[in-house]
């Protein structure tokens, strides 16, 4: 999809959650208009990722790698792996997040919607907030 194209679709997202409509509602509505035809190599995807509950934090160790797509030698298909200094237990659960996001996030309010584009994942991300805690992240079991 171009990038006026998956703007327009993140504002219509967007707009449906900031009136209220249920994450899985409008993943679900979205992830089937924008789904790719079915065939045997990709079986049922959609345009629309998700990457799932996120807790994010500061944390030194956010941006020491990245997920990157490369073409496998064996057979010339595309896979993802990791790339860089490998990530701490603590972080597994993102290792899509792009840390430029971060301070962002961390100023955001419960209830916004906010949407990002990441340069190092070559992609935009919507965010909603659903929990805020200004406490030291030091001090939270994970």
């Amino acid at each position: 999809m171009t990038q006026k194209e998956a703007l327009a679709v993140i504002a219509r997202i967007a707009d449906d959650l900031r009136r209220g409509a249920p994450w899985p509602e409008v993943y679900k509505r979205y992830s089937e208009e924008f789904s790719y035809p079915q065939n045997p190599k990709n079986g049922d995807s959609t345009k629309i990722g998700l990457l799932g509950p996120l807790v994010v934090f500061p944390d030194p160790e956010l941006g020491s790698g990245r997920i990157a797509t490369v073409t496998a030698s064996s057979d010339g298909s595309q896979i993802e792996v990791w790339k860089g200094k490998p990530l701490p237990i603590r972080l597994w659960r993102i290792a899509r997040f792009d840390p430029a996001h971060l301070s962002t996030l961390l100023k955001a309010s419960v209830g916004d919607v906010v949407s990002l584009p990441s340069e190092l994942n070559h992609l935009y991300v919507l965010y909603q907030v659903e929990e805020s805690s200004k406490g030291d992240p030091e001090n939270h079991q994970h």
